[in-house]
Formats: C-alpha cells, sequence, structure tokens
C-alpha cells in the first residue's frame, strides 16, 4: 500500500468558544507540531490544516484534502468539545475520499471505541510519535490486521467489525530525542504565545479532575535543559524573522515546569548565558508547594516574569478532597513573595467541586477579590467539568456527582454541568457567574 502523504487535521471547537479558548490554551498545538516533524525525519510528506484559529467552511476543508491527495488523514481529537466536529471530518473524508483515517490525542485514548465507531479506520492512544510510525509502517506493508495484535496502544475493527483495543503503554523514555515541533506549519501569529514549549511528560501527582496522569504515566519524564535551551532559541530567531510573530514572550506549559530544581538552575544559567533572560520574557506553570524565595529570586534574574499555580479553592478540607497535596496556608505566602520580586502571579481554581460548599466558594471568592487588588493576581476560573480520563468521569458516584449532560460540546469549561451532593447546577453556575464578575471588576 502507498503510504506516502500525511494530513494533520485540529479540529474547531463551537465557534462561540474558539476566541475563549484560544486565549486559554494560548499555544499552537505542540503535539501534533512534534508529530509532524517526527513523520517528515521518517520521509513522508505532511500538511496541517489547524481549525483552532483558522476559519474554513465544510467545502473548503475537502477542497484542502482534494488538493493535498493524502493517503492518511490523521485527526486531532483531543478537546472533548470538538469531537463532534472531528468525527464530522472523519465522515466527510471517508465519503469523499481513499485516505485512511487515523484519530489520536486525549478523548480518543480514553474513548476509543467511540471514535472507532465514527468512520475512523484506526486509533492511536496515548503518546503518539512511535506508535503512528510503526503503524503507517504496518500499512505500507500490507500486513493482516491480526499482526496489529502486537502493536501497542492502537485500535482498530477487523474484518467482521469488531474492535481490537491494545492499552499496553510504552512511554518514550528519551524526550530529548524528539525534534523541534513543526511550528512552520501553523499560523503562529494567531496564537496568544506563539513562543511555546513542552519540557515534560507524566506526572507525580493524581488530582482526581486531571486526566494527565493517565494520558502520560505515573513517572514525570524531563527534557534536558541543555534541549530546552535549544529549541528556546531555535523559536526565538524564528519569531525575530517574523514582523507578525510576538517575539519577546515565551510560555513553558509543562504541568510542573519547576518540578527538577538541578534542571531549572542550568536552564536560568543558559537563558543568561545565551542573552535570551534579556531579550524574551517567559512565564511557565508551578506549584505553591514547590516555589520558594531562592527559586523566585533565580527565576526572576533569568527573564520570568509571571508564574501559573492552580489554587483550585481556599479549603484545605476541598484541596484534600482533590488529592492536590498543597496547604492553603501557604498559598498567600506565595503570591506576595512573588508580587515582592515582581513576578505576576496567575491563579486558577474550580468553581463547583464535589466537596464544595456555599460557604467555599464564598470564601474562595472573597479570597479571589483580595488577591488581585493586594498581588496584582491575575486570575482564571472554571466550573468542575469531569473530562474523560479523570477520576471524577471514571467514578462520579464515588464523589457524589450527577453528570447532567451527555453532549460533548458542553465539555468546555465554560458550561456548568454537573450537581453534587451540597450544591444544585444553577446554584454552581450562580457561583461561577460571581467569580466571573469579581474578575472582571479587576483593578488593572
Amino acid at each position: 500500500m502507498k503510504i506516502e502523504r500525511v494530513m494533520y487535521i485540529v479540529p474547531a471547537v463551537k465557534r462561540e468558544y474558539k476566541k475563549d479558548m484560544k486565549n486559554k490554551v494560548g499555544a499552537p498545538p505542540i503535539g501534533v507540531g512534534l508529530l509532524s516533524s517526527f513523520l517528515k525525519l521518517h520521509g513522508y510528506v505532511v500538511e496541517l490544516i489547524d481549525m483552532f484559529v483558522e476559519d474554513y467552511s465544510p467545502s473548503e476543508i475537502k477542497q484542502r484534502i482534494s488538493d493535498f491527495n493524502p493517503d492518511v488523514v490523521a485527526i486531532s481529537a483531543s478537546f472533548t468539545e470538538s469531537i463532534s466536529v472531528a468525527m464530522n471530518i472523519a465522515g466527510m473524508v471517508k465519503r469523499n475520499f481513499k485516505a485512511i483515517v487515523i484519530a489520536g490525542g486525549v478523548h480518543t485514548t480514553f474513548l476509543p471505541e467511540e471514535v472507532l465507531s465514527q468512520n475512523v479506520d484506526y486509533v492511536i492512544l496515548n503518546e503518539g510519535e512511535s506508535t503512528t510510525i510503526k503503524l503507517l509502517e504496518y500499512l505500507k506493508a500490507d500486513c493482516k490486521k491480526e499482526k496489529l495484535a502486537s502493536l501497542h496502544s492502537v485500535g482498530y475493527k477487523d474484518e467482521k467489525g469488531n474492535m481490537h483495543i491494545n492499552r499496553i503503554n510504552e512511554p518514550l523514555e528519551d524526550l530529548d530525542s524528539l525534534p523541534i515541533y513543526d511550528f512552520r506549519g501553523f499560523k503562529m501569529e494567531r496564537y496568544a504565545t506563539p513562543l511555546a514549549l513542552i519540557t515534560s511528560r507524566g506526572c507525580p501527582g493524581d488530582c482526581v479532575y486531571c486526566a494527565s496522569r493517565a494520558m502520560f504515566g505515573k513517572r514525570y519524564r524531563l527534557r534536558s535543559a541543555e534541549s530546552i535551551i535549544s529549541e528556546a532559541y531555535v523559536l526565538y530567531q524564528y519569531a525575530r524573522g517574523s514582523s507578525s510573530i510576538l517575539r519577546n514572550y515565551m510560555a513553558i506549559y509543562d504541568d510542573t515546569f519547576t518540578a527538577q530544581r538541578v534542571r531549572l538552575k542550568k536552564f536560568c544559567k543558559y537563558m543568561i548565558q545565551t542573552g535570551l533572560s534579556k531579550r524574551v520574557a517567559w512565564k511557565c506553570e508551578s506549584r505553591i508547594d514547590i516555589l520558594n524565595e531562592e527559586i523566585l529570586v533565580q527565576m526572576k534574574e533569568c527573564g520570568c516574569i509571571a508564574i501559573h499555580v492552580g489554587l483550585e479553592s481556599t479549603s484545605q478540607e476541598v484541596i484534600n478532597s482533590l488529592n492536590k497535596h498543597i496547604k492553603v496556608e501557604k498559598m498567600e505566602e506565595v503570591l506576595a513573595l512573588m508580587a515582592k520580586h515582581q513576578i505576576e502571579p496567575l491563579c486558577s481554581f474550580i468553581i463547583g467541586n464535589h466537596s464544595d460548599t456555599k460557604e467555599t466558594l464564598t470564601a474562595t471568592i472573597d479570597f479571589i477579590e483580595r488577591i488581585q487588588k493586594k498581588y496584582g493576581a491575575y486570575v482564571a476560573v472554571s466550573p468542575n467539568t469531569p473530562l474523560p480520563g479523570t477520576e471524577l468521569y471514571n467514578n462520579p458516584e464515588k464523589y457524589g456527582i450527577t453528570i447532567k449532560s451527555n453532549a460533548w460540546t458542553d465539555y468546555s469549561l465554560l458550561k456548568v454541568i454537573i450537581d453534587t451532593s451540597n450544591l444544585t447546577q444553577d446554584e454552581i453556575r450562580n457561583f461561577y457567574a460571581k467569580a466571573s464578575e469579581v474578575i472582571s471588576n479587576r483593578e488593572d
């Protein structure tokens, strides 16, 4: 079978959510960009369609596919709220083209049977780089489908229509072996933070609202500081030559970039040695149980201007129920240190945690108002949304949650779709509106 040309499609969320999601996510789809680079290294011709920031009508998508004439159309079915769009595209491809349809991403990993039932020939679970190459090589060799049983992290339908899902996950060990993602394939200037990196996979934490550990594994795997600084420098040089890209602001989207202090220290040293600390301001994600004054001083010296920390609630009982392992008493202490060293606190909270009450939510909203005024914190809130792959989604009864919608488009982190044992859907919706109002009234 001839397999040479692969088209990757990043499907859109609903139009009314697109602007908000683009600003929340900020970065181009780095995972798809990595897959593109990886396939190109193996000799495939790849084209990207990023519907996340580009508007395409169905006829325009069809024309793009026709013009490229791919052997494989690979759809990134990661965002749950965009899965219906992804499956519509899959159906259009199967009706009009002879291309093989593959789907991968977070939603696909946790609900592969659902995706396979909708015009998709193969699904790829968990991390996709090496699995995608192996699958394409199987297809090129015209191997019988029975032989796919030995290929880990792949799902398919046999000749009788029976589904086979191999859930054995083999996480990539050497992240430094990955190429720089294919940033030239995206409209970088249309993203809030086009200079973006992801430098780790896996998560040592096990929060009930997060699917990171289920997606990437328990063990926290890190790229080296040398690998990170090399990519940062390449991205900066690319942006420097582009008049349309904001080139002096970089974002690192690891769940906890600061987890490994030796690596962080090296990275900060390299930022200074290369001169990037004077040219590029940057932000990252961290946790309040990791940050202290020594680390903050070190990060400020090499250009860090903002750090995001997920606080979720100001009730220690609620925090404990989330399996988050942070101390509420340390929250304000760390925010004060960040403000002292002129590092902007970026804080996020979940409204309607399964153990929240009216009292805990009132206290959380009061805290949000205070840290905005006192420390200049930028705050984001989202309603508690049990996404596929999370403990809350898998076991809602255990946590006293009733999921009120089975429409994936409602899983947008913008809509309230649950009752809890303490709060009705309307009560959570009202608290979410109050929190959003407090944030919108922030004095800059």
